[in-house]
């Protein structure tokens, strides 16, 4: 696993495993504490984590980014039970009494957190207006219709856009590796962003196709910037925004056809 990172470092390429991963290490080097729960997030559900890995031998468990050097911050990661409700409920409450730290919750698919509706209506979208309380807990909803299913599909974004009112929380499509390497950074570097939970929405084959890996060194570090708009890309697009009067807003695989 670890070879397979370093190799496809060295050959100018970073998956969306890899770009999470070095997002949670430069924090914990820089003094911020990180911890994830949800179902099966140490292996991660589509197998891109890996978070936690054991010996052959012994099957003694392994936190890599407990080893990066003296004085960091602690990770902790824990698979947790299929109670959706209870563990956000709980994960809420850890986020308010760390600030400083990353909290992130993550459903093992997107439309699994229903169970946890609760939660994010009367808690998570609403608390800092009810209460005064800013929480900057960031769920993660792998998302997608990949035929698995109509309990394995779609996160549900619309809810949370429905709920979306005065700057209460960030609803966010993540498309790139180097996308989400800033997002989970942001959460805590940016001061417009600590004190918002954060609904992030990614289609989970991106984890592991190497399509969707991006270049590191050439051209310039694609870890440096978040472009809101790729305009090379999309340049034609741009060109004629003065005739758009419906701009469509897509997530998951709608984004990437080939």
């Amino acid at each position: 696993i670890f070879e397979d990172r370093l190799a496809a470092i060295e050959s100018d390429k970073l998956d969306w495993g890899s770009a999470e991963m070095l997002a949670y290490a430069t924090l914990l080097a820089e003094g911020h504490a990180v911890r994830i729960s949800g179902q099966d997030v140490e292996r991660g559900t589509f197998s891109h984590r890996h978070a936690v890995v054991k010996t052959e031998d012994t099957e003694e468990e392994v936190l890599t980014l407990n080893a990066l050097k003296d004085g960091q911050a602690p990770f902790s990661i824990y698979n947790s039970l299929l109670s959706e409700y209870g563990v956000l409920g709980f994960e809420y409450g850890y986020s308010l009494a760390n600030p400083s730290g990353l909290t992130i919750w993550e459903a093992q698919f997107g439309d699994f957190f229903n169970g946890a509706q609760i939660m994010v209506d009367q808690f998570i979208s609403a608390g800092e207006d009810k209460w005064a309380t800013q929480s900057g807990l960031v769920m993660l909803l792998p998302h997608g219709y990949e035929g698995q299913g109509a309990e394995h599909s779609s996160g549900r974004m619309e809810r949370f856009l429905q709920q979306c009112a005065d700057l209460n929380m960030q609803i966010v499509n993540t498309s790139t590796p180097a996308n989400h390497f800033h997002l989970l950074r942001r959460q805590i570097k940016s001061i417009c962003c600590a004190a918002k939970s954060s609904a992030t929405s990614a289609n989970h084959l991106w984890f592991s196709r190497p399509k969707c890996c991006c270049a590191t060194q050439t051209p310039p570090p694609a870890l440096t910037k978040w472009p809101k708009v790729p305009s090379k890309k999309y340049s034609t697009t741009l060109q004629q925004l003065p005739k758009i009067s419906i701009p469509l807003y897509c997530a998951a695989g709608s984004f990437i056809t080939k």
